[in-house]
């Protein structure tokens, strides 16, 4: 109900007939303002709550088969099932397993160590013996040249001396040992030598020079 201010000054101003009409004039209009000022924060709170934002919408509900972690409390300490205890046959044979494959490691270890050990025996013996063959290497090269030079020398005295002498000595020498020494000696040498020993000796001499390279398979067959 709306508070009429003039009615209310237009009374007030008017000429006082009575102290009784002005109590009964105050008494009402109390009533009209206290019901104006609760009608205006009535509104003010109307306008209040129409400027405040909604509230946001509930949360959907979650598919069938799924759970709100957020909303599931934890399980409390006391509801985790106690610890299993190991059967005592079981932990015997798991630790006799263990101790079995650190015995077997030991095993092999000790089998690396000595086929290492065996290894570098194995590469002196062969450092020695290339050593070895490296030292027959060189007496045969010494040797050979110490042969070719024997040969050399005779050659020298055979030459030096008079064909009909010469011939008469290499007629007793043996065939492979002629071969040798016609080798390194010069034709126009070796040629009155030849003249002067036996036929059968130079006949000899002659096949030996000319099959000596040629292969037993291509050589010719006597005849019989």
């Amino acid at each position: 109900m709306a508070f009429d201010k003039a009615k209310l000054a237009k009374l007030l101003t008017g000429r006082p007939r009575l102290l009784p009409t002005a109590a009964a004039v105050a008494a009402l209009a109390v009533p009209l303002y206290a019901a104006a000022m609760v009608a205006r924060v009535n509104g003010a709170a109307a306008e209040v709550a129409s400027a405040e934002p909604a509230p946001p919408p509930a949360a959907a509900p979650l598919a069938q088969g799924y759970t709100d972690l957020l909303a599931t409390k934890p399980a409390a300490a006391t509801d985790a099932p106690p610890p299993a205890r190991c059967d005592p046959a079981l932990a015997d044979l798991l630790a006799a397993e263990r101790q079995s494959l650190v015995d077997r490691q030991t095993e092999l270890d000790l089998r690396a160590q000595m086929l290492a050990a065996a290894e570098k025996k194995a590469g002196e013996q062969l450092a020695r013996l290339d050593q070895a063959r490296q030292d027959v290497s060189t007496l045969l090269d010494r040797r050979a040249a110490m042969a070719k030079a024997d040969l050399q020398r005779l050659v020298a005295i055979y030459e030096s001396m008079k064909p009909k002498d010469a011939a008469r000595l290499l007629n007793e020498t043996d065939v492979e040992i002629l071969v040798d020494l016609l080798d390194l000696m010069q034709e126009r040498r070796s040629a009155p030598i030849l003249a002067e020993m036996e036929a059968a000796k130079v006949n000899q001499l002659t096949r030996t020079l000319a099959l000596r390279r040629v292969l037993p398979a291509d050589r010719p067959v006597k005849a019989r």
